[in-house]
Formats: structure tokens, sequence, C-alpha cells
């Protein structure tokens, strides 16, 4: 079900009165798991407990609170019942913070142990430093972002392989993929035209690696695939993945919908300027960064270098 959908459900509970309890719906009767509201109107995930010995737990912040195996009243489809339950209530009335707590939570209860306390504890404490965030994200940083997810979505519709479970956990990583234990790739964007990209001299250190370049030339375009409808699309393929939409969140939570929707770019000329590099044949320094040198950097023009064909890339993913 669409985050979309779940919330024109709740607004049609919103017109129930409520003196205490939950006004639900069934999300997945199967494994016991509802949406719904409080008497405060607030957006709640109401999970069944599968263990009514265990203690009760609450935790709160501002904007979340966490009940762990508590009996409440539930009113579901107009019936008043009384279950064991774990309750996670967004107690926040931002349109980001709605919008994430209900595609997180779909994604979680997708994982198993979805009723285990520390899991709950762990999406709880998600949801805390999600909403307490308030870092701005530049324009160079969103074309960075934008290019690692064309990245996704090209492999994706190309060959049918979905290398978001390969992506940086965290942001500010040295490489934006890593595949295994020594195998890396690191993504590069220009709007110029010519293929220069600026690198960390660790990011080509093929003597530690095993490193792919995926470099892509970008052109702004009104008409093109804006960085909302490319999130869309990449939230679509990995709706399962929590690790994923969280990464997501994190990076566009405080970014203003009207500048994902206007950062675009030329859909059909990104595909037919899209390269894969094998880092050893990338002008570098030879050899690592000497002791007494920290934090190298310089710029390398990859025109002109041979580049390795989308078959062999995904076969050095896969193999």
């Amino acid at each position: 079900m669409k985050t979309t959908e779940i919330l024109e459900k709740i607004k049609s509970l919103n017109k129930e009165k409520l003196d205490s309890g939950y006004a639900l719906f069934e999300f997945n009767p199967s494994k016991g798991v509802y949406f719904g509201i409080d008497c405060n109107n607030r957006i709640a995930l109401v999970i069944e407990s599968c263990n009514e010995v265990l203690n009760t737990r609450i935790q709160t912040t501002r904007e979340l609170k966490l009940m762990f195996n508590i009996t409440s009243s539930l009113k579901i489809n107009n019936l008043i019942t009384e279950k064991k339950v774990h309750i996670l209530i967004c107690n926040s009335t931002k349109d980001e913070d709605v919008y994430a707590f209900l595609m997180l939570a779909q994604s979680f209860i997708q994982c198993e142990d979805y009723k285990n306390y520390s899991n709950i504890c762990e999406l709880f404490l998600v949801f805390v430093d999600l909403f307490s965030q308030d870092k701005a994200v530049n324009h160079k940083e969103l074309q960075g972002f934008y290019a690692e997810l064309y990245t996704i979505l090209y492999v994706f519709e190309q060959k049918n392989l979905d290398i978001s479970r390969f992506w940086q956990s965290k942001d500010k990583m040295k490489f934006d993929f890593s595949i295994s234990e020594n195998k890396r790739i690191e993504v590069k964007s220009t709007v110029n035209e010519s293929r220069i990209h600026h690198f960390k001299h660790e990011q080509l250190l093929a003597e530690l690696y095993d490193i792919k370049v995926v470099s892509m030339l970008l052109r702004k375009d009104d008409t093109g695939l804006s960085l909302k409808e490319l999130i869309n699309k990449i939230k679509y393929i990995t709706r399962n993945n929590f690790n994923v939409l969280l990464q997501i969140e994190k990076k566009i939570h405080h970014v203003m919908e009207t500048e994902l929707e206007s950062l675009k770019f030329d859909e059909g000329y990104t595909k037919f300027n899209i390269r894969f590099f094998e880092s050893e044949n990338i002008p570098r320094f030879p050899g690592k960064t000497p002791e007494q040198v920290s934090q190298a950097e310089y710029n390398s023009n990859l025109s002109g270098i041979r580049d390795l064909e989308l078959e062999g890339f995904v076969d050095w993913i896969i193999n």
C-alpha cells in the first residue's frame, strides 16, 4: 500500500471521536499490524503482542512515544476490542515527519522479529535521530546524491540487478558502494562537457581495493528527470529495504520539496554519457599517500580512457 493511501485512510479516521484508545484500520491482519490515530489525532503504528507476560515499557520524546506490551482499547472497523499491543505514536505534525514515519514503519514490519522489543526500540531511536536532524544539504551534495541514485536505477533497469544493498550506510564514507571486502564503487558526476572528476587519493588506490568508477555527465533540463521522481523510483525498487529507505530519508528530510522537483537532468543525455572505469586506468599519483601527507585530492580527466562495458561491470559485481 502506498504511503499516500495510508494517509487517506487515516484522514477518514479523524472523523471518529475518541475519549481514549485508538481508531485503527487493519494494514496487515496476518501480521497483526494496524495504522490509525489516538484520541489526540496523532498517527499511530500498532502491533499485536505475541507475548503478554513481557514487561510494559514506555519511552517518550517531544516527537515520539513508544509503549511496549501495553493493554489498550482499540476501535477496528467500528468494533471496540482490548488487546495487548506495542504502540508507536508520531507526535510530530510536520508533513515530512509524518510521511517518513509511515513509509519507514511499512518497511520495518517486513523485517523478521518486527515484534521484538530491541528491534522496536531501534526503530524508535531511528525516528528520534531522523526527526532531530536540522542539516542543510547544498546543491553539490544533491547532485552527487542524484548520481548515486541514478546508478542504482540504471543498473536495475538495464540488467535487473538491485545494487542498493551495497550502497553506503552512512553519508560521507570513502566509497559510495561496498560490494565485498575488497570491491568498491565510486560514483562521480559533472555538469561540464569534459569528463573531469575530483577524487580523494584513497578513492583510486587500486593497491588496496578493486575499485570501479561510475562517471556521469549531467545536463540540466526543465523537462528532465527530477530528483523527486528519481527518489520515488528508487523507493519503489527498494520498498522492502528499510536501511535504504532510511538513507534516502536522512538525506532529504529537510530539503524543500520544490528543490527536489526543480533539480532536473536530461535522462537521455545521462544514459548516453554514463561510463564505467577501472581505477587503475584513471590518472593518479602512484602508491599510497606518504605518511607526511594527508587528505590528498586532485582532478583527473577520464576523457579518452578505455572504459568498461556495462556487462563487464555487472559481471564484476556478481562474481
